[in-house]
């Protein structure tokens, strides 16, 4: 039997203390990529994980 702590990976590391949203550069290229997926920026696919918090900053997407 392992401890299970609650909550999600990207779920967990969305916010943090007082409510405020998390910067981009604390989330893994696959959460950014998830969160450039639904903020529906271009060429993400082929982009690295430095371009994507650029896109997401940009987009106003990364929170």
């Amino acid at each position: 039997m392992g401890s299970r702590t609650g909550g999600s990976g990207a779920a967990s590391r969305a916010v943090h203390r007082k409510g405020e949203p998390e910067s981009p550069a604390g989330f893994s290229k696959a959460e950014l990529y998830e969160r450039a997926g639904a903020a529906d920026v271009p060429g993400r696919s082929k982009m690295t994980r430095e371009q994507l918090i650029e896109a997401l900053t940009r987009a106003g997407a990364a929170a």
